[in-house]
């Protein structure tokens, strides 16, 4: 038997960023700094990784 959970919002977006933004400017970094890094990390984390998949899919798929 399988377990799923589903979350309300897909892949957090929104809830980490903001929860991120929140944190990081309370400890001091400035608003365009907290804003770039959490940008920055949200891309290499997540979507930079997709990109080898969609590849391989494409090529599978032609």
């Amino acid at each position: 038997m399988t377990t799923l959970t589903l979350g309300l919002v897909p892949l957090g977006l929104g809830t980490f960023e903001a929860t991120c933004l929140v944190m990081l400017n309370l400890l001091g970094v400035p608003l365009e700094a907290a804003l770039t890094a959490t940008i920055l990390l949200r891309g290499l984390t997540l979507w930079l990784p997709m990109l080898p998949g969609l590849w391989f899919v494409r090529r599978a798929l032609a």
